[in-house]
């Protein structure tokens, strides 16, 4: 049992699970609603429910009778770069617009992995900043600036 609370399924479902536990009770100081009329809190408390109880599967799983790979050691520059590119982007979003901000955000974050070439990451920013204008801002109207205001 104790070897295989070493596997990196158990791990990813405890950190999921908690992820999902933190976001959770964090949804809850926001109004719910109901099913027909959702307030603020409602979506996110679904999402991170959802990850709560996968992180629960995941790491039920790994402790049944299926193997894993053991957990060797845990890795923290792709977690300290991704948590990294989220704050930068929270940061950045109201000065610099939704476009740079998420570009930003792509380019930052895959620097967790060394696989693509500079070329490769650029036209990733591009198409998933594409992806999430016409989403956030076309689709659902958010009122979040676009570009950069420059005083005059």
């Amino acid at each position: 049992m104790i070897d295989r609370m070493k596997t990196r399924s158990f791990a990813s479902g405890l950190v999921f699970a908690a992820l999902g536990a933190v976001g959770l009770a964090m949804s809850f100081e926001y109004t719910m609603g109901s099913a027909r009329q959702m307030g603020p809190g409602y979506f996110p408390a679904l999402v991170f429910g959802v990850l709560l109880l996968l992180g629960a599967g995941i790491a039920g799983k790994a402790l049944g009778f299926t193997s894993s790979e053991p957990l060797e050691s845990f890795v923290c520059r792709p977690l300290v770069v991704i948590v990294g590119a989220l704050t930068v982007f929270a940061l950045a979003v109201e000065r610099l617009g939704f476009v740079l901000a998420c570009a930003g955000l792509v380019l930052i974050a895959t620097m967790a992995g060394t696989r693509l070439s500079i070329l490769q990451r650029l036209m990733l920013a591009a198409v998933i900043t594409t992806f999430c204008w016409l989403v956030f801002i076309l689709g659902l109207g958010l009122l979040i600036p676009t570009w950069p205001e420059f005083a005059a």
